[in-house]
């Protein structure tokens, strides 16, 4: 036969035979990545020691087939009837055998529809001609009739005339549609005579057939059994008269008998060759799988077919199926990139997580080759020895860190670890590869070690103006000198405090304002007005440091030293010139003249406006009060982005007393000078300290052994928070604030989050008032935060 005739075969076949394959869903899993790793290498690596034994079996199964489906089609092809498909609906002719050309005398070409049989000479029985819609194959395909040997008088093209019986059927897809017919032409005087030495030979196929140990089956053209060797008999437990007819249909399985009684039927229609795989009931009544072959034989019409139990091949056919289900689930729903590839470059499997993150589609990525194109670009060619290497390997291996680039240009850092995982069908080995996206680690630490070098370089700049301020606050008077440096200090920190609500991107001028005027005086004695404006991150705490000197200036000598003095703070931005004019305006006060010397605050002004900034600075001291007017260069300012003024920290109260003399305050600090420091302002304003202690459980223990009044909690402890601190004395009933250098609680403990916070360094006066404010009240945490 012709190459062309076995393709339009194969063709037909396709047509002719159809299976329904039941698809096996599983579940989706969801896990973390390390878990998800883990289980996959597990399930990887059993389920390749089942597929490679459930793979030989299948090619057991496939060679046992091979033969069987060539001598099958050995047989079609040698039919000694005609066979005639076509499609459907048009009538194209899509195969002619070489007996229908014998019979016919029709030229073998394939492709022409219904209208080429107006050209042929056929006529009923009776003699009248065929119309061209009453040929069986236009009747089946137009109709969906199946005509059952009819038959037909046929002049061939070479002048002799033919008897012919005719059968054609549709062919119908699993929706019910015709999709093709196919017609049978089978000459009298052959039939004939194929019959009469199929009788002479019925004896010994008999007596054969009996002796075999598996199951064979005759049945009529019809497709009605008339045969079952004893095999069959005894594998069923059903007589031979009990087999016969359709008796044989109630050995299936019911699940199963509509569809092979479907495929028989469509078979003995198209006289084609019957396949199909449905189970059996043994005698004992369990059901087994069987491949049920069969075929027409040509001289008598008769079908011969045989069984054979494939039901341990049926079950590892199932378990391959689900496991190779299973993998590409795995594969493909992985919440991170993963891919299975194989020694040729195929790349077989692809995690959608690996798209997503590179943005290349499936296709792109059909081969590593070209995966390595895109994602290294030149060192293509390095990474391919590489990934040749992972196939000669029998262990997983951590490849590391690669710079991969994706479809849009980023890139990205991916850590890779491949394992081999076997072979698959044809041979070949095949290597998991996934990969961890290390991409933002890698910027995390990135950004850590730069700010770790921001933090180091910003703690010494500001130990070195604190130096700075306790080297050029000169005074005779030892506890002046104390209040100087430490209200310095203490406007440096409240600097420090806005920069970090702002995440150090600018503090607003007008709560920077607020917070140093309302530490030292009462709000009814100044005023702060403006358009909303940021100092700039670089200048905050310069400019702090200014207005801590003016304010303590105008407390000491000027406007804020008696009640009825009064301080105006308010600026513009000059947009012509690109500055920021901020003016101080006292008011009500002594009258002043200029000084007679250059004093610290003059020469900070002076040094940190003029120097540091490059801005603008003018002093005049007219009678009524001081007038100072600074201009800020555009480096120094922003108008975009500025954070609302939040409300200004309590007011300063002068000599504190102890609200509740000789009450035990209970301090909890883990850096001594801190510690000290407390201890020092508690005991100076009549307070007995408990403690102090440095370590979670001491502050417990002390705690339950000599009850305070109330505690001051340092959060961090040697790396442990105090919450466990706070916690029991909530349940003791017992107050307490926080002294810590965090901006806000990292607690989900309501009870805890309302208690006060003070930011450190701590005004002593600010101290006091709050724990006054907790005594006096006793207010619960839980119940409102002390007011200010």
């Amino acid at each position: 036969m012709s190459s062309a005739w076995i393709a339009a075969s194969d063709r037909a076949v396709d047509l002719l035979f159809a299976t329904n394959v039941t698809t096996i869903q599983t579940y989706k899993g969801w896990a973390f990545i390390a878990l998800t790793a883990g289980l996959l290498f597990i399930v990887l690596w059993r389920e390749c020691r089942r597929r490679h034994s459930v793979e030989t079996a299948l090619r057991d199964r496939e060679a046992i087939l091979q033969r069987e489906r060539s001598l099958f089609e050995a047989v079609l092809r040698q039919a000694p009837i005609g066979i005639s498909i076509s499609n459907a609906p048009g009538g194209e002719g899509i195969i002619l055998n070489d007996r229908a050309i014998a019979i016919t005398q029709a030229p073998p070409t394939t492709g022409e529809d219904a209208a080429r049989y107006q050209g042929y000479g056929a006529r009923h029985a009776d003699g009248s001609p065929y119309a061209m819609e009453e040929y069986p194959t236009v009747r089946a395909l137009r109709e969906g009739a199946a005509i059952d040997w009819e038959p037909m008088i046929y002049h061939r093209p070479d002048g002799r005339t033919l008897e012919l019986d005719v059968s054609s059927a549709p062919v119908r897809d699993g929706d019910g549609r015709i999709v093709a017919s196919v017609t049978i032409f089978v000459d009298n005087t052959d039939a004939n005579a194929a019959k009469r030495a199929l009788a002479e030979r019925d004896d010994m196929l008999r007596t054969t057939t009996e002796a075999l140990p598996g199951a064979l089956f005759v049945a009529d053209p019809k497709g009605r059994n008339i045969y079952s060797n004893q095999s069959f008999q005894t594998y069923t437990g059903l007589s031979a008269d009990q087999l016969s007819g359709e008796g044989w249909m109630q050995a299936v399985h019911p699940d199963d008998l509509p569809g092979a009684l479907a495929g028989w039927e469509s078979a003995v229609g198209r006289d084609a060759r019957f396949e199909s795989e449905h189970r059996l009931r043994r005698s004992d009544g369990s059901y087994r799988w069987h491949l049920i072959l069969a075929v027409r034989e040509t001289r008598t019409g008769r079908w011969i077919g045989t069984g054979t139990d494939i039901h341990a091949i049926k079950k590892a056919e199932l378990a391959l199926a689900q496991s190779e289900e299973r993998l590409r689930r795995a594969i493909e729903d992985a919440p991170f990139p993963v891919m299975v590839h194989a020694e040729d470059g195929e790349v077989v499997l692809i995690s959608q997580a690996w798209l997503d993150t590179t943005g290349y589609t499936a296709a792109e990525l059909s081969t590593i080759g070209g995966w390595l194109e895109r994602a290294y670009g030149e060192r293509c060619g390095t990474m391919r020895m590489d990934i040749q290497r992972l196939h000669q390997f029998d262990r997983p291996i951590d490849e590391g860190d690669y710079d991969i680039r994706t479809a849009d240009g980023r890139r990205l850092t991916w850590a890779f670890r491949s394992s081999p995982i076997g072979r698959d069908s044809k041979g070949r080995h095949l290597v998991v590869s996934m990969a961890a996206d290390m991409t933002g680690r890698k910027e995390a630490e990135s950004r850590l070690r730069l700010l770790m070098r921001e933090v180091d370089h910003r703690a010494k700049n500001t130990l070195a103006v604190v130096q700075s301020i306790v080297l050029l606050s000169r005074t005779e008077d030892p506890k002046e000198f104390a209040s100087a440096v430490e209200g310095r200090v203490t406007a440096m920190a409240r600097a420090h405090s806005l920069l970090a609500a702002s995440r150090w991107s600018g503090a607003d001028l007008a709560t920077l304002a607020q917070e140093e005027l309302s530490a030292f005086t009462q709000d009814i004695m100044f005023t702060v007005s403006g358009p909303p404006v940021a100092i700039a991150a670089e200048a905050v705490q310069s400019f702090s440091m200014v207005l801590h000197e003016l304010v303590t200036n105008a407390v000491k000598y000027g406007a804020l030293s008696v009640t009825a003095g009064r301080v105006a703070v308010s600026w513009r931005v000059d947009k012509a010139a690109g500055l920021l004019r901020v003016e101080w305006t006292e008011s009500g006060g002594p009258t002043v003249a200029p000084p007679t010397r250059h004093g610290f605050g003059s020469i900070l002004l002076e040094q940190t406006i003029l120097s540091q900034m490059h801005g603008e600075l003018v002093l005049e001291w007219p009678p009524e009060g001081l007038n100072c007017r600074i201009a800020l260069p555009g480096d120094c300012f922003v108008v975009s982005g500025v954070h609302p003024a939040r409300k200004p920290p309590p007011k300063a109260v002068k000599d504190q007393k102890a609200a509740d003399p000789g009450a035990r305050i209970l301090v909890v600090e883990d850096e001594a000078l801190t510690a000290m420091g407390l201890q020092q302002v508690l005991e100076d304003a009549g307070y007995r300290v408990v403690g102090p202690v440095a370590r979670v459980q001491d502050a417990i223990d002390l705690a339950r052994t000599s009850p305070p009044d109330l505690a001051v909690l340092d959060v961090n402890l040697f790396g442990q928070p105090s919450f466990p601190v706070a916690e029991l004395l909530d349940d003791m009933g017992v107050p307490f604030l926080f002294c810590t250098g965090y901006g806000s609680l990292n607690t989900t403990n309501e009870r805890l989050r309302q208690a006060p916070i003070l930011a450190k360094p701590v005004p002593p006066d600010r101290l006091l008032r709050t724990i006054g404010a907790l005594l006096v009240s006793r207010i619960r945490p839980a119940t409102g935060v002390v007011p200010s």
